[in-house]
């Protein structure tokens, strides 16, 4: 159980767990640089919020084990890619991320106890509504605010405050997530209908899916009606899809095999990524299959510990661009850490839901799944904060129906 802060009505610490909340949110549209220089930046303010909150704090046993796990986790790490030579300077700059986005993670825990989920969700909805008053007047003059230069046609610089369009949408996703469940329902529907609205300007089909499937979550697991309605609507709808299929079933065996074959042949899929068509779906695809050929020559111990972080360079020569492209984004964020730490990176976090709320929080995984799986739409989650601040909010929803169900027991 979290200690209360000695002071809780302190305003100076009150006022940084605020900042911290705010700044996640913001994106790096106020960093004085690109992305990579937002990252630097959130681990400054978050040492300063840290070091300025520690002299409220008292250090929990479970906070205790949690960063004792994080020293053994990375050093077991260290010593394996140590061992096999697969560490560069890259690979240290991944550590770095790693420790921003922990810190990132277990001081949004902090915040959401100390500050309180209603609190909280206050600030992420005064960062959500300017997100989207940003985002929609981009897309009215067609030009980035930010990145102060012209819109282009698959509006990826259309991206408000996060510098890419998936990135922002899967941002407001998990914003309206955490405002769904501060008890501010109004709001999380008003930011829903308008993420709906920004993924179809934007054609951001898979933040679309994922944010529908979110809101049918949600709503099921808090109410009977709902479910049955989603029952009915699930088999009227597989009715008609087994009726189409079947008409069809020749032609899509056939696709789905010509579809494998293209991502299996590595040298096809990368010659139309190099020729610029079908930019984002090949490039994505080649990304997938560059991953899965290292997938490929994996022993046991990379599949427990990874081969090294920062290991995979994802690059071609683009003939719209006219550059070679070198460590493009990987686009599939778990079989990114797969290759970079092994299964480690889930027991690490696995333990990490144990160790801080005392359960795995299995039921809150389930029910926010569709927003969990929409991060493979991001760039690379390695240094994606929302991302972050989304588990921590998971442990806390968990801590909080533990004790829940302790009293009622």
């Amino acid at each position: 159980m979290l200690m209360p802060l000695p002071n809780y009505k302190d305003r100076n610490s009150l006022f940084m767990y605020s900042i911290f909340i705010f700044f996640i949110f913001i994106g790096p549209s106020i960093s004085l640089g690109p992305l990579k220089m937002y990252h630097f930046s959130v681990g400054v303010i978050l040492a300063v919020a840290f070091f300025s909150c520690l002299k409220f704090m008292h250090v929990a046993k479970e906070e205790l084990l949690s960063f004792l796990l994080l020293l053994a986790f990375l050093s077991v790490l260290f010593i394996k890619h140590l061992a096999f030579d697969t560490i560069d300077s890259r690979y240290f700059l991944y550590v770095f991320y790693f420790f921003v986005t922990y810190f990132v993670f277990t001081f949004s825990r902090q915040a959401l106890h100390r500050l309180g989920l209603e609190r909280v969700a206050e600030i992420i909805i005064f960062v959500s509504y300017l997100n989207f008053a940003v985002a929609f007047v981009e897309l009215l003059l067609g030009v980035s605010i930010f990145g102060l230069n012209p819109l282009n046609g698959d509006f990826q610089n259309a991206s408000s405050l996060w510098g890419n369009v998936n990135s922002n949408a899967i941002c407001l996703l998990f914003s309206s997530v955490a405002v769904y469940y501060s008890g501010k329902k109004g709001h999380y529907f008003y930011l829903t209908i308008l993420l709906i609205a920004y993924c179809l300007a934007i054609h951001s089909k898979l933040a679309l899916m994922a944010t529908l499937g979110q809101m049918c979550f949600l709503l099921m697991a808090n109410s009977n009606k709902a479910r049955v309605y989603f029952l009915i609507f699930s088999v009227i709808a597989s009715t008609i899809g087994v009726v189409f299929l079947s008409n069809h079933l020749e032609s899509l065996i056939e696709a789905v095999s010509r579809a494998w074959h293209f991502l299996a042949n590595t040298q096809e899929l990368k010659s139309v990524v190099e020729s610029g068509s079908l930019e984002s779906i090949a490039v994505r695809a080649y990304a997938l299959s560059e991953m899965i050929k290292i997938v490929n020559d994996f022993g046991l111990l990379d599949f427990m510990f990874g081969v090294g972080f920062g290991i995979i360079n994802i690059s071609f020569y683009n003939e719209v661009w006219m550059k070679t492209v070198s460590h493009f984004p990987t686009h599939f964020f778990y079989m990114e850490m797969l290759i970079y730490s092994g299964l480690s990176f889930f027991i690490f976090y696995f333990l990490q839901f144990k160790i801080l709320s005392g359960r795995f929080a299995l039921k809150y995984v389930l029910i926010l799944s569709p927003s969990l799986l929409s991060i493979i739409s991001v760039s690379s989650a390695v240094y994606f904060t929302p991302y972050y601040f989304f588990l921590a909010l998971i442990v806390y929803l968990s801590t909080v129906n533990s004790k829940r169900d302790f009293s009622q027991a």
